[in-house]
Order: structure tokens, then C-alpha cells, then sequence
């Protein structure tokens, strides 16, 4: 009954969400658009899990992230689930849902400089590292809050629904400050994999983030699955993201604070880098 419980909740809290099919401008010619990812997402080592020392493992209790892409001895590793909030604890226990994040809390007439053009308007030689770009985001003093320093203050939790054990729960710590906001580029090859990435929590892994069995990637949230933020910029108002189901692209309103709507708030899934051993 309890488990039964903890999944309406989070059905309940992902009607927060939209697929964007009814909202988002299909935008038939781009002005511009992100170059496609050079990451590898067909080598072997995609899907498995990994330690935060790249050491591939079959042990869940020590690894660190599942591996989406490999670019020559560095994997890219993606978090066990999308950032999640756990709404008013009933007792001492939390129930989980997906946190919806806006990219930014505002944002200014010019850009920071994550996209085609720099911060003074100036177009500018593609950066496809979300690690650079998230800490370029994570600089700007004028953002009460964006979906890069939300993944600068990840590391790994198990989600307990008991307060105490959640608080506890602290074995990950040293890897926060590690995990970014993926770029437009990486975030297309971290959804290029998310079948293998599903196919952890369904060859018999007893995963204790499970508890939440619909943050792996899946098509709900409407026919084409939830939208994701990417760290690239399209211009100073707008950013890129993507939609789980057939990998498209498209951009919108970074905040609702300035005229976006609810669907300005997405799913965001942190990722980041490790030396394979």
C-alpha cells in the first residue's frame, strides 16, 4: 500500500509536467541550430554503471552514475534519476516527485554566451562542453537560481522516504560540485541512450533509487515524453532542449518569471565526466 501510495503522488506531482506537444513552436527552419554530438554512444561500456574512479561495476552500492557516451578514455556518466524535490514530508516520511526547473530564474538582453553568440551579442565559435557552459551559467551573479547550479549541487541519494535516513544519506557527497548541466550536444547522446540507461532498472537491478520508478527515461508526460533542458542558449531569453521520445530539438522561454509559461520548466538529468580505468 505504501508503494502504491509513493507512485500516485508521483503521478500526481509529473501533472506539473507537459510533453510540449501542445505548447512548443515546431519551428520548421531554425535560425540557427546546435551541431549533432560527436560522443560515442555505440561503444559496449554504454549502459553499464560506473564508480566515480571509472571503474565499471555491476555493484550499485558503489557506483556513481550509469555510463551514456565514451569520447576516448572518458565516460560520460549520467545521474541514476532526474533531479527530484521531495513535497511536505507526511510524519517523518518524504514522498518524492520530479522537480520541474525553470533554466534560469530571469534572464537579461544579452546572453551569458552558452549558445552562437557571446555575452555581447557577438557570434562565437561553438562550445559543446556542458561543464564549461554550466560553470559559465553558475557565474552569473544576476541568477537567483538556474538548472546549472542545480546540478552543480548534485551528488547521488537513494531518496528514502524516511527524513532521518534521506538526511543521512551522504555516501556521494565528494562528487558534488562534479555533475553539470549536459550541453545541447551531450544531452543528444544521453538520449540517443536511454534504452540502455531503462535497461538497468529492468535486468533484475535492485536499485534503492527505484523507489521512484519513473525517473528513468520513458515516454510519459504525454506521446513524445518529457522535455529536457540543455545548457546551450538559443539568444539571451530562449534555450535549447529535447524531447525524450525521437530526440528532437527546439527552444524555449529560459524562465516563467519573464513571460514563459509552465512549460517553461523541464526535466533536467546531471551528468558528468570520468577517467575509465
Amino acid at each position: 500500500m505504501k508503494k502504491l501510495f509513493y507512485l500516485l503522488a508521483l503521478v500526481a506531482g509529473s501533472l506539473a509536467f507537459t510533453s510540449c506537444d501542445d505548447f512548443q513552436d515546431e519551428h520548421n527552419e531554425f535560425p540557427w541550430k546546435p551541431s549533432a554530438t560527436k560522443l560515442n554512444t555505440s561503444d559496449s561500456r554504454v549502459g553499464r554503471m560506473c564508480t566515480a574512479n571509472g571503474v565499471i561495476t555491476d555493484n550499485n552500492a558503489e557506483a556513481e552514475g550509469i555510463i551514456f557516451a565514451v569520447d576516448g578514455n572518458t565516460a560520460y556518466l549520467c545521474a541514476f534519476t532526474d533531479l527530484l524535490v521531495a513535497d511536505e514530508p507526511i510524519g517523518r516520511e518524504y514522498y518524492w516527485i520530479l522537480k520541474a526547473t525553470a533554466w534560469s530564474s530571469t534572464y537579461d538582453t544579452l546572453p551569458i554566451g552558452t549558445g552562437k553568440y557571446d555575452a555581447n551579442g557577438n557570434e562565437q565559435t561553438e562550445i559543446t562542453d556542458g561543464e564549461i557552459l554550466t560553470d559559465m551559467i553558475v557565474a552569473d551573479t544576476t541568477l537567483k537560481s538556474s538548472a546549472a547550479k542545480d546540478c552543480r549541487a548534485y551528488f547521488r541519494q537513494h531518496y528514502y522516504t524516511d527524513k532521518n535516513a534521506h538526511a543521512a544519506d551522504t555516501a556521494f557527497k565528494a562528487s558534488q560540485g562534479e555533475w553539470y548541466l549536459p550541453s545541447a550536444q551531450e544531452l543528444e547522446a544521453l538520449v540517443k541512450s536511454k534504452n540502455k540507461i531503462n535497461d538497468i532498472y529492468l535486468d533484475g537491478h535492485v536499485l534503492s533509487d527505484s523507489i521512484i520508478p519513473t525517473t528513468h527515461f520513458t515516454a510519459i508526460g504525454g506521446g513524445r515524453g518529457y522535455a529536457y533542458w540543455s545548457s546551450t542558449e538559443f539568444n539571451a531569453s530562449t534555450a535549447w532542449y529535447r524531447i525524450v521520445n525521437d530526440n528532437s530539438i527546439s527552444y524555449l522561454l529560459k524562465t516563467i518569471a519573464d513571460g514563459g509559461t509552465f512549460v517553461s520548466k523541464m526535466c533536467v538529468r546531471p551528468i558528468r565526466k570520468v577517467t575509465l580505468q
